[in-house]
This record gives C-alpha cells, sequence and structure tokens, in this order.
C-alpha cells in the first residue's frame, strides 16, 4: 500500500493549493482536527492510533522484508496479541503521524489476523507425525515462531522465481530477496529395522479420512506390529565392492606376429590360410581381433 501525503490528496479543501493543505490539520494528541474555511465552526475530528507497539524484525538482519501490511498475531487461548510489520511500512506510518495525516494509519491499511495460537503448534499435530515417523526422518526445525512465519509470508508477497529451500542456510538465489531456508531435519532409517512400514496403516487412514487425522491422539497413535525381514539360509552374501575383473595384458608390439588364422562364417570352419576372397572369412590372430 502506498503511502500519499496531504499535500498529494485529490481534494486540497478548503486550501487554495494542494501545498498548503497541512495547515488545516492540528494534533489533539487522541485525534487529528481537520478544519474548514470557518476553523471556529467547520471541523471534523479524526481519531489517530498507537503505532508504538507495532513491532519489526530488525531491518539489519533482514533488510528484505518489505511487504506492506501489518500482521496481528492472536493466541486467544493465552490472551496474547502482537502487531508486526516490516520496518519500511512502519516508517512510512511514523511519517504519517507527524505529518498529521489521519487518513494513512493502522485502521486504514490491510491488517491481516492470524492465529498464532493454533500454527504456532501445527507442525507437533499427529496426523503429520505420522508421515515423518513413515519416511523415517525427524523434523529439528520448521515454521513454528512469529519470525519463522514473517519471513515465510514476505515470500509469498514479492512472488519470487525461487522457491524455499527446506535446508536452513541455503538461501534463494535472489539478489533482493535472499529468503533463508525453512528448516531441518534428521534421517533416522534403519537399514535393518521395518522401514516405517509400521505407520502404514495409519498413513493411508489420514489420507482418506481428515476428520480421522485431526482427531488421533497420543494414545490412538499406535503402529502395526511389523516383523523384521529376515535373510534366507540360501541368499547370497552382500558384497559391498564388486568384484574387480581380470586385468587383460595388451599383446606386445615388438614381438612377431602370429601366424594368422582363417574363419569361415558360412561353413564354420577354421583355415591356417586364406583359401578364399569370399566375404565370409575373417582373418584373426589368437583371441585378438584385426
Amino acid at each position: 500500500m502506498d503511502y500519499k501525503r496531504l499535500q498529494n490528496l485529490r481534494n486540497s479543501y478548503p486550501a487554495v493549493t494542494n501545498t498548503d493543505v497541512s495547515a488545516y490539520y492540528e494534533d489533539k494528541g487522541e485525534y487529528i482536527r481537520r478544519y474548514g474555511v470557518d476553523k471556529n465552526n467547520a471541523y471534523v475530528d479524526l481519531f489517530t492510533y498507537q503505532i508504538d507497539k507495532i513491532r519489526t524484525l530488525d531491518p539489519i538482519k533482514y533488510p528484505y522484508v518489505d511487504f506492506a501490511f501489518i500482521l496481528q498475531f492472536v493466541d486467544e487461548e493465552n490472551g496474547f496479541v502482537e502487531e508486526w510489520t516490516s520496518a519500511p511500512f512502519k516508517k512510512l506510518l511514523e511519517e504519517a503521524k507527524k505529518e498529521k495525516n489521519p487518513y494513512f494509519n493502522k485502521h486504514s491499511v490491510a491488517v491481516i489476523p492470524i492465529d498464532y495460537g493454533d500454527l504456532k503448534n501445527h507442525h507437533r499435530k499427529n496426523k503429520l507425525v505420522i508421515g515423518e515417523k513413515y519416511a523415517e526422518v525427524e523434523i529439528t526445525k520448521t515454521i513454528s515462531t512469529i519470525e519463522d512465519m514473517i519471513l515465510h509470508i514476505q515470500w509469498l508477497t514479492v512472488f519470487t522465481d525461487q522457491f524455499r529451500s527446506t535446508n536452513v542456510g541455503t538461501k534463494i538465489n535472489d539478489p533482493k530477496y535472499p529468503i533463508d531456508g525453512i528448516g531441518s531435519w534428521i534421517n533416522r532409517h534403519n537399514p535393518t529395522g521395518t522401514y516405517g512400514f509400521e505407520w502404514d496403516t495409519l498413513l493411508k487412514q489420514t489420507l482418506k479420512d481428515k476428520v480421522f487425522a485431526e482427531e488421533i491422539t497420543d494414545e490412538t497413535l499406535v503402529p502395526d506390529v511389523v516383523e523384521k525381514s529376515q535373510p534366507s539360509p540360501v541368499s547370497l552374501p552382500i558384497k559391498s565392492e564388486p568384484t574387480p575383473l581380470p586385468s587383460v595384458e595388451p599383446t606386445p608390439r615388438d614381438v612377431p606376429p602370429q601366424k594368422p588364422v582363417y574363419y569361415n562364417t558360412r561353413y564354420n570352419q577354421y583355415y591356417p590360410s586364406d583359401i578364399s576372397e569370399d566375404q565370409n572369412i575373417i582373418r584373426f590372430r589368437s583371441s585378438e581381433y584385426r
């Protein structure tokens, strides 16, 4: 959302020109009074709103965060409400307040409420844990904090051509928006284990039934009993490296050539000499083709 200053408003009433319109606006603390031609009788009071508690991420650490709206994080269960925006957008709100502009404030710009109480624990839901156990991975970091959510919203608003990496430390290859990766995980695969198949039944059920997926509890998060596969007595041992092929020494070139042998492919016969000019004759020496 762009900030339009008082002198840039199309309606400059009651000022003669757009440049002197600010003289008809007076800051009264909790509101701004806009006067008409008769300042004693013609005026309207426009409420102002505090912006001191609106928070931003560190602009030095995150100079690319520049979305132009306010995020309102709400956690009803804990009675928690915080408002956040980008550093450049808060600067515009502060300039509007300083210039006594009542048309640009936190109630005239876009304010997006976010259910922080639900989102901060979303990654802990059992329906997601099942998929992780089936894949034999453990998520060690994901989107869970306000900072994480703000960075992801920033990526969503700029429509960069680059997708966010799933690995922290791998930034988007974009000169203006080098947003970091989302999270990290640990591979828990056991090559002698069950390969996650004990979670197959629950995983299929959660994909099929959304109500069931939401209602899974710790008590119902029970895997199937799957026996580990055992090698058969006749199974061949698995070799970590293939057996190297025997090396073949090339025929030394300083040795006199051996007596050639001729082979007739038509009659499947060998001859000590070329007995025919037939195209079916192949000439070779020892096991080396010529």
